[in-house]
């Protein structure tokens, strides 16, 4: 009986854990932020951050388990360019999920 209490407790921790992720949204405007690194830098382990079309000419450094989603808003994929300066994204963190971008630019 023990041992099912211990695993309930668990169960309850990780269902919270999820239950507190935020949304956070980037765009050129009208978002909570305008840059994808500032959104991330924000973020916690296991929030969902959705990035609408646009050109972010940055360096995306991802140190949270986070799930970076592209979204296609009708303009095409958003694009994150390192303008040839140095990689245009760099993962850090396990458990990351990226998809739907383009990354170009890296140095």
């Amino acid at each position: 009986m023990h041992a099912r209490t211990i695993i309930m407790i668990l169960i309850l921790i990780l269902i919270m854990g999820f239950a507190n992720a935020a949304r956070i949204t980037v765009a050129p405007e009208g978002a909570d932020y305008s840059s994808i690194q500032q959104a991330l830098n924000n973020a916690s382990d296991g929030d969902l951050i959705e990035v609408q079309s646009g050109v972010y000419v940055e360096h995306v450094h991802v140190l949270h388990s986070v799930a970076l989603v592209g979204v296609d808003t009708g303009s095409g994929r958003p694009v994150v360019d390192a303008n040839k300066t140095s990689s245009a994204i760099t993962l850090r963190a396990n458990g990351t999920r990226v998809e739907g971008f383009n990354f170009t630019g890296s140095g």
